[in-house]
This record gives structure tokens, sequence and C-alpha cells, in this order.
């Protein structure tokens, strides 16, 4: 096989850019011109050979084949330095016919030139001394000047060798180069939205994106975040590094997880997961979020969406309107709110101030201030709860904070829904008793039935009850776990659509009935069978409220 020493000299002579250099090759290319093409197509049929080990799976030949001789190599990704002023040529060869050529040239920070023209084969498919010596004359494929990533398809593009020459503009600076016969949509992926979460405490925020649908398992991600603008390129980003190829490059990134490269940039690689947590941001800076894709089959990284945030740590209370329910997400809010009610006018003097809080899917803790000082001491709430301001006065502002007991309890707490009112009538949330439990007589108990009984709501004319009952098989969670209290929140919507009980019954009230204590026999279940009991009331101006769940079982046999 040829030296690699002569294949930048005979590239420069195809290309008719090296004339000069005719008379320096070897006697056996004057003998027989046509085996400077053969010579060049050996490049794009020699082995692959992988390193042991590497994430991405690079290969050694085809990153030592391209600093020797300037080809770009099929369906891999390489990086080259360019001096300023300084014109580099690179060379990518095309046996065969295709449908499709596509390049990708990525500048890493600093503006560049360059053009891409096709130089073809004579009707021999040789390149005889006059091909070799004539220069090319067709007008060029494609030209750009600046530093923003460019691609770049050919359509049934033409057998033969492919030049790119690339000059930096004002500064040195590296360059990536792609090439492949696919199409540009299958080589790059769609992207996605980035979504950004506050955190409130430690000043936190997470970047999250969705997975690529292109090429999932070979497909890595990097977050670049800064103050200053936005990234084109993750080798832009990572410009500082000295590196002399992609490989390096990449290697780099990822053997660290949190990097600040300078005092405004920060750069980590994630591997495959969508979603990377940042602390210790600062209040009213602008923060720029660029995510990028690496292929790790085909070591091509690419922009995969972005994001800013003027970033604010400041909680910021939820204004309240007199017995109008709002209800948020505390995950949204990292796990923490404010609400926020005024006395006005229209608000009826000598009455109490009521709160309803409503906390959904776990604990929250609660206490209610005014100008800052608290006047109801911060508690536990695990369930609905009622509050009560004796003697509110005209104009004052009253602010409830909410926030999940601890933190690992945020990841668990939906929300939380709050009223307050001021009107004297029945609270849109309804009302539900001190002690919210539903007992069995278990004296009672049958093989085809069981008896339990819960204490009334407050006020019970026009409340509407439901029992339901649920089947719970033997080897399940359920009949080792049961939770004691329900998500209170949309629990109208899930009682709609639920289909699995096994029995239902609902009763209701009259106001002439003052029993401490309500019962109900629920009949027609099975002999030695486990089920939940779900106990809920709705009053006619109110939502639905669930008391405590209880879990029974019957006698296996019947007496």
């Amino acid at each position: 096989m040829m030296q690699l020493v002569w294949l930048p000299m005979i590239l420069g002579v195809v290309m008719g850019t090296n004339e000069d250099l005719v008379s320096e090759l070897p006697t056996e290319f004057h003998a027989d011109p046509s085996l400077l093409w053969r010579k060049v197509s050996e490049l794009s049929s020699l082995p692959r050979v992988r390193t042991k080990g590497s994430r991405y799976r690079f290969s050694i030949h085809k990153e030592k084949t391209f600093n020797d001789t300037n080809v770009i190599p099929e369906d891999h990704q390489v990086s080259t330095f360019l001096q300023q002023g300084k014109p580099r040529l690179f060379f990518f060869l095309l046996q065969g016919t295709t449908n499709m050529l596509s390049f990708i040239v990525t500048p890493c920070g600093s503006e560049v030139f360059w053009t891409l023209v096709y130089r073809h084969q004579n009707d021999t498919g040789k390149l005889d001394q006059s091909a070799i010596t004539n220069k090319y004359t067709e007008p060029p494929l494609k030209e750009y000047s600046g530093r923003e990533p460019q691609t770049f398809a050919v359509s049934q593009p033409r057998q033969g060798l492919y030049q790119l020459q690339v000059r930096a503009l004002h500064r040195d600076t590296h360059l990536s180069l792609y090439a492949s016969l696919q199409p540009l949509s299958s080589i790059i992926p769609r992207q996605p939205k980035i979504r950004l979460q506050k955190r409130q405490r430690k000043r936190k925020l997470t970047v999250r994106w969705e997975q690529s649908e292109l090429d999932p398992f070979n497909m890595h991600y990097c977050v670049v975040i800064n103050t200053v603008r936005d990234y084109k390129s993750l080798c832009e980003a990572r410009n500082g590094m000295k590196s002399d190829s992609i490989h390096s490059f990449h290697e780099k990134l990822e053997n660290f997880s949190h990097e600040p490269l300078q005092q405004h940039v920060v750069t980590s690689c994630v591997r495959k997961k969508t979603s990377y947590t940042i602390d210790k941001l600062e209040t009213g800076k602008k923060y720029y979020f660029n995510v990028f894709v690496i292929n790790k089959k085909t070591n091509l990284s690419l922009p995969y969406g972005s994001n800013t945030l003027l970033f604010d740590n400041r909680t910021h209370a939820l204004g309240l309107k007199d017995n109008k329910p709002v209800s948020v997400s505390l995950r949204h809010f990292d796990g923490k709110a404010i609400f926020r009610y005024k006395v006005t006018s229209k608000a009826k003097l000598g009455i109490p101030l009521e709160w309803q809080v409503l906390p959904c899917g776990g604990a929250v803790d609660a206490e209610i201030k005014l100008q800052r000082q608290t006047i109801i001491p911060r508690q536990q709430l695990s369930r609905y709860t009622r509050f009560k301001v004796d003697t509110p006065k005209l104009g004052q502002r009253y602010a409830l904070h909410v926030l999940s007991s601890d933190t690992e309890e945020s990841h668990h707490v939906s929300g939380v829904e709050v009223v307050a009112s001021m009107q004297g009538a029945v609270l849109p949330l309804g009302l539900l008793p001190e002690e919210a439990q539903v007992i069995e007589y278990v004296g009672l108990r049958q093989c085809n039935s069981v008896t339990i009984g819960w204490q009334p709501v407050p006020q019970q004319e026009g409340a509407h009850y439901c029992i339901r009952v649920t089947e719970t098989p033997p080897h399940s969670a359920a009949t080792h776990f049961v939770p004691s209290q329900s998500n209170q929140c949309g629990l109208d919507a899930r009682l709609k659509t639920s289909t699995d009980f096994y029995i239902t019954q609902c009763l209701d009230r009259s106001p002439n009935e003052y029993n401490t204590v309500l019962t109900q026999k629920i009949s027609n279940l099975k002999p030695g069978k486990q089920y939940n009991i779900q106990l809920t009331v709705k009053k006619p101006k109110g939502k639905t409220l669930s008391y405590d769940l209880l879990h029974v079982y019957t006698k296996s046999k019947c007496s």
C-alpha cells in the first residue's frame, strides 16, 4: 500500500491545486495516471478499527487518516484546526451511485469562509495527464461566510471528488466536518421544547427535554448554561479545550458532570438522561440554556434545543377573591406557595375570615401571617383543614404560606386548593367533621356484609353520602398498604371515570336527623374477601370530599 505521505500531494494534483507537484510524483503514476484515482479510492475501503472501551466507538484509522490526508470519512464527524487566513483543503470521494450526499460544516467560535466544489472523472473513469493539470472551472456547489453551523445536501450526486476549501477569517479556530450518503432528515433529530422548572430552594433550576426520536439508543446529551448568549454548537461552547480531534473533545465531555469553562459558562454531559439540575443561580440574571445531542455511533454533535430565563427566586403571592377557590401545583412552585387575601369594603365586617385548605396527594405545612407577623402558627395538614381569623379589619392583607412538609414530600404532593371568605355562607369546598374516620363494627361482621359508622358533616342539610366498595385481590399491594387519606383534589372527575367499584350505595340525610353517628350496612359481599371502602359526601353548592379510607374483610364461612 502506498505511504500516506503521498496522499495530500496526490489529492492536490487530482483537484488541480498542486499542478507543480506532478513531476515529483513517483514514476508509477506517470505510467498510469488513473492510478491516482485508484489510490484515493483505497481510503474509503480500508477496514474500520474501533477502540476498546470508547463510549463513542470512533475509528482510530478514520481519525488518523483524516489528520494525514484531509479526506473526510463517511458517517463520522471529525475535527481540525484552522490558522487565521491560511486556506485548508478537505476532500470527500464518492464512489458508486446514491440518491443523496449530505455535508455538515460546523465552525467552533470564529467566522470562516468555505467553498464546496466538485471534480468529476473523465468519460473513461480515469484521470489522464490533461485531466490532472486542468483547473476546475464549474461554479461552486455552495459558498458560505459566517460562524453558524451549515448543512448542505446534493440530490442525485455525481461520482467523483468533492473539495471543501475553508479559511478562518479573524482568528484561529477549530472546525467540525461531517459527510454522509443519508438525507439530512435521517441525520438531524427534531428539536423538542426545552422546559425550565424553577426550584425555590437553594436557587435551583431543572432543565428538561424529550428523548430523541431519531436513533434514541445512540444519543447522548450535553447542556450548556451561560449568562451571555446562545451557543450554536457544542464545540463552540467548549472551544477553550485543547483538543486536536473531536474524539478527545467528546471523551473529555464524558468525564465530567459539571464543569465551569469560564465565569459565565457551565457545560455538563449527562449521557442518556433527559434532565439536568443546576444550583446557585443569581436572581436578576438572564440565563441561556442550550442542549446538544451527540450520536455516539457517528460522533456527530448537533443543537437539540434552547431556552432563556430571567431568573427570579422570589415567591410571588397569588391573590384570592372572596369565596373563589384557587388551585396550584406545588410541584411547579417547588413545594412552596403564598396566597394573599385583602379585606375589602365588600366584606361583611364583624364576622370571622374563614380559610379552607385542601392538600392534594400528601401532607403540607401551613401558617397565616399578617404584616409578616405569624398569627396562626405553622402546622402540618394531611387532610382538609379549616382556619378562622377573628375580627379582621378593613384593608388588612393576610397571607397563607403553604409548603411541602419536607424535600422528599414535594415529589408526591401534586398541589393544594385554597379558598378564603368573609361572607358567612357555606364555603365552596364543603365541610368535613374534625374526625373524618370511618369505622367498622367488627361484632356485626358477616360472611356477606359489614357495618360501618361515621360522624356526619356539620350543617347536615342537603348532605349526600356515597359508599363505594372495591374488592382487593388477596396478593396485591393494596392488601398490605391502604392509604389513610384519599387525594381530595379532582375527586369528582376521578369518581366519574372509575369503573372498578364492586358496590356503590348512596343515601341522603334530612335536616331532622341529628344523629351523632351515622351507620350503614353494606350487603351483597363475598365470603372470605377483602375490600376497600371509600365514603364521600357532597353538599348542593360544594364539591365532593372523601372521608378516610377503610380496609375490611368478610368472614370466610357463613354461620
